[in-house]
């Protein structure tokens, strides 16, 4: 994601805040000072639940590459998404007729906090070179493949994935 980008992310959770100043920064993303008392770091960062899935979805033409020529970016993409047959029924005229469509891989809620909590290891790994020590970081879940409705729900599901598969 682009600095542009980060910053209205970024400023959807901490901005509108007088009291608040989101600076430009590298490592991390952004600095923040509230009230000239208060220093820390914002990292902001996307998630998907591949990186097949978000070279489906950021690589101008994939899914039409996929669709007419069955042309792959990479060699792992051919175990995570597909061109299958499918039909597709209007919802409003109830015709219905046989399409190719790109199909991603399946997943349950237990796969995408298993890779959610590793996209959190993989930022943990590289606070040790940030500008300041405490950083707080902001994911954006793009396809809403985690789906909660809330925070309860979240933390609910992580603590059930940690029982299963402790970190």
């Amino acid at each position: 994601m682009d600095k542009s980008e980060e910053r209205k992310v970024a400023e959807m959770v901490f901005g509108g805040k007088p009291h608040i100043v989101i600076q430009e920064s590298e490592r991390p993303d952004f600095i923040c000072k509230v009230s000239d008392k208060l220093e820390f770091g914002i990292e902001v960062t996307d998630f998907y639940l591949s990186e097949s899935v978000a070279r489906l979805r950021l690589i101008p033409n994939y899914a039409k590459d996929l669709l007419t020529n069955k042309v792959y970016r990479h060699k792992d993409d051919k175990q995570r998404i597909r061109v299958e047959k499918v039909i597709y029924r209007s919802g409003t005229t109830g015709e219905e007729r046989e399409i190719e469509a790109v199909i991603g891989e399946e997943h349950s809620i237990d796969l995408a906090v298993s890779r959610l909590k590793s996209a959190i290891e993989s930022k943990i790994g590289k606070s040790a070179r940030y500008s300041t020590d405490i950083v707080d970081l902001i994911i954006r879940d793009v396809d809403s493949i985690a789906g909660f409705e809330n925070l309860e729900k979240l933390i609910r599901a992580v603590r059930r994935t940690e029982a299963i598969e402790p970190i």
